[in-house]
């Protein structure tokens, strides 16, 4: 996949060829930035003046990152890590369920195994950064970027 995004903010321009990052800055002329990631991003947001980027993998990790320093993860976590909350609720559910209900027995297993990747977006919620991501598993979940705040 062969993607490009323009950050008019920061006349930078973040292309993505599968699982390799370049930037390329319109002020200086030049690639400032050519990185190769461990696996290809599903979701990119680059809209950000101060040079960050937000990606989004298919195993639902988040990370954010600045581009100047673009080796270390500022804020790292996952989308699907907060299922665990909802385990009482799913508990209930298969405890109605019957031993036949093939659905119930289930359900908890294919949360946890078969996730087709995330979108991500960067939003302000009371004037406070966000990330706003959504999954396969039917949650939205908004991340507070305390390093804007």
């Amino acid at each position: 996949a062969t993607k490009l995004f323009l950050n008019k903010e920061s006349s930078k321009m973040l292309i993505q060829v599968g699982d390799t990052i370049a930037i390329y800055s319109f002020d200086q002329k030049k690639i400032i930035l050519k990185q190769q990631l461990a696996h290809p991003p599903t979701s990119i947001v680059f809209r950000f003046s101060n040079d960050y980027v937000v990606l989004a993998y298919a195993d639902g990790v988040i990370e954010l990152r600045d581009i100047t320093s673009f080796h270390k993860v500022l804020k790292k976590y996952n989308h699907y890590d907060d299922e665990n909350e909802y385990a009482d609720a799913e508990d209930v559910k298969q405890e109605r369920a019957t031993d036949d209900d093939v659905e119930g027995e289930h359900v908890g297993e294919l949360k946890q195994n078969v996730h087709n990747g995330i979108i991500i977006d960067v939003t302000e919620v009371d004037s406070v950064p966000v990330i706003v991501s959504g999954g396969d598993d039917g949650m939205i979940r908004l991340e507070k970027l305390v390093e804007f705040a």
